[in-house]
């Protein structure tokens, strides 16, 4: 009897220590105590407040963390207005540590919206700065780069189709071919602008204040690495400029001189297995007809996963991009249960299959 006793106290003290941890939570604000694990890290920044912001899971969660890499809150995907997801693309923060973070939704492959929103110090208090929407025209690429602050003061520009709008304290607008789709990225640093081309160019604006011309800094094809594709900006509180390159796979540190050293290699690997069962020719078939499906078969799965909110992802190989386009398909005439049920058949007709079909008899 003073055993059961004892165990209905240990029941009773569960609920008390769980409203006790709320009652905390409520007071103090939101930690994350512990590991947190980061998975496809995106972006990394430290704000004008000394934060250090991480952005990960494809785009889709923000975290804010101290110098000692303790976490302090996280974002995890927002919504605008029409409670649609969106994507995070960049961000800044102030010294004060208000936040600022540029934002998409996308409808599969289609561009629909691109937002900025601020929240407070705590990540809360989400508010819309400036929203566009472009439902009723076909955009594939962002609009809105080089989101960050001058004296405490947002700034970033907008590609028009021959120029670049320059948002500041004054609105200035340079004059650039074919901006909207020739430019990959751009970066401010005090009063210049600095703009990655496709065609592997870095162009600087001295002073967008005074609507300079854009001029050539840097071309890759012209230094050691030429057979590179620069993908993203980034620079020092010095002034060096970086820029990532995603087919040898490094970082890069642009000088003066037209050049550009290595400052981390290896960024990513990609290592492809053949399947060789059916000899020389078959590991050589197998190995093209395999590279064809790991394609086209993506780009197929794309608006597919659009469709369900998951916009510009895709499964990485054959058989997930095959699963992903029929299951994709049903889930847009199927819902919840229903969607469940046929998932459930799919995975019992291979075990029902392997019970009910006669076995082979050993010879």
């Amino acid at each position: 009897m003073k055993k059961r006793k004892w165990n209905v106290k240990l029941l009773a003290i569960f609920p008390v220590m769980i409203l006790l941890g709320f009652l905390y939570l409520y007071f103090t604000g939101f930690a994350y105590p512990g590991k947190v694990t980061i998975s496809q890290a995106y972006s990394f920044k430290e704000g004008e407040d000394g934060r250090r912001y991480l952005l990960d899971q494809g785009h889709e969660r923000l975290l804010c963390m101290d110098q000692q890499n303790k976490l302090l809150y996280s974002i995890e995907n927002p919504q605008d207005d029409q409670k649609q997801t969106l994507y995070i693309d960049d961000f800044c923060a102030d010294e004060s540590g208000n936040l600022y973070l540029q934002a998409s939704c996308w409808d599969g492959m289609h561009l629909s919206e691109e937002i900025i929103l601020s929240y407070d110090s705590h990540g809360r208090n989400q508010k819309v700065v400036r929203q566009w929407d472009y439902s009723s025209e076909w955009v594939y690429k962002h609009r809105i780069y080089g989101l960050s602050l001058q004296h405490g003061k947002l700034q970033y520009v907008i590609l028009n189709k021959d120029q670049i709008e320059v948002e500041r304290d004054q609105k200035t607008e340079l004059n650039y071919s074919d901006a909207e789709t020739r430019i990959s990225d751009c970066v401010f640093f005090e009063d210049s602008l600095f703009v990655l081309d496709k065609d592997g160019k870095i162009y600087k604006a001295e002073n967008v204040a005074q609507q300079t011309e854009v001029r050539e800094i840097f071309d890759v094809n012209q230094c050691e690495y030429s057979d590179g594709i620069p993908y993203r900006l980034g620079i020092s509180s010095a002034g060096e400029l970086f820029y990532t390159d995603i087919r040898n796979r490094m970082v890069m540190l642009v000088r003066s001189d037209n050049t550009a050293v290595t400052i981390v290699e290896d960024t990513d690997t990609l290592t492809v297995f053949a399947n060789a069962e059916g000899g020389l020719k078959g590991c050589l078939v197998g190995s093209f007809l395999h590279g064809l499906l790991i394609t086209f078969l993506p780009a197929i799965c794309m608006p597919v996963m659009g469709s369900l909110n998951f916009a510009n992802c895709t499964f990485s190989d054959a058989d997930f991009s095959i699963t992903g386009i029929i299951l994709g398909n049903i889930a847009q005439f199927v819902k919840d249960g229903g969607l469940f049920a046929v998932c459930v058949v799919l995975f019992l007709l291979p075990i029902i299959y392997n019970v009910i079909m006669p076995k082979k008899k050993e010879a």
